[in-house]
């Protein structure tokens, strides 16, 4: 009885723990809200400002992937095998599997190749396609990954953890277009997030403590 009496006070008391991250988690994943979405609208932004043909091109490799995942074929296979490399030369920092887009930066790499052709321009397209398409595979598939491995009922890990995996990402993702494209400026993505993360800083201050009169 004695036996049953202390069990049930552990699992209780892990359960009160477990519930207190969580929330932690969910909380944090509130406060940080504001500079997910200022990195992913400052990347949007840049990517629009791009010569037509290649957003075109971005676009198009990045929802060829998303039609493929949802009808045809997901590609977990060769993420994993991506996956493995980046865990074999990385060892020594386990999240770079979630944040390092493996095949979007070799394909950065073949690019700069294939500027010390005549007629690399030739090849542009079907480059910023395959980065936009393995970049897009990357990031569905870590959320995916992520999101089955928090079994908990507010899915506080995966939220937290996929925000911080998508401002690390977008940043990366920024460098991989500015070397690829001139005209995708890196300073005015940083920039642009910089001033609507005060901005929305800002706004929401306002909301909560100036309009309520809390301060007053």
């Amino acid at each position: 009885m004695a036996e049953a009496i202390f069990c049930y006070a552990q699992d209780k008391e892990f359960f009160v723990k477990q519930a207190l991250i969580a929330i932690f988690k969910l909380v944090f994943f509130i406060l940080i809200l504001p500079i997910i979405i200022a990195i992913v609208t400052a990347f949007g932004n840049q990517v629009v400002l791009l010569p037509a043909k290649k957003t075109i091109w971005i676009y198009w490799g990045a929802l060829g992937y998303i039609v493929l995942y949802l009808f045809a074929y997901n590609f977990q296979e060769v993420h994993a095998f991506g996956q493995s490399m980046i865990e074999k030369c990385l060892a020594f920092f386990k999240p770079a599997v979630y944040i390092f887009p493996i095949y979007a930066i070799l394909l950065t790499l073949g690019y700069f190749i294939t500027t010390l052709l005549e007629h690399h321009h030739a090849f542009q397209s079907y480059f910023l396609s395959a980065i936009a398409f393995f970049a897009a595979m990357h990031l569905v598939l870590t959320a995916r990954e992520i999101y089955e491995a928090d079994k908990g009922l507010l899915k506080s890990h995966y939220l937290l953890c996929f925000g911080l995996i998508v401002v690390v990402f977008l940043s990366i993702a920024s460098l991989l277009l500015a070397c690829v494209m001139p005209e995708f400026s890196l300073i005015e993505f940083f920039k642009s997030a910089y001033y609507q993360i005060i901005y929305q800083y800002h706004f929401i201050y306002q909301r909560l403590f100036m309009d309520t009169g809390v301060l007053r």
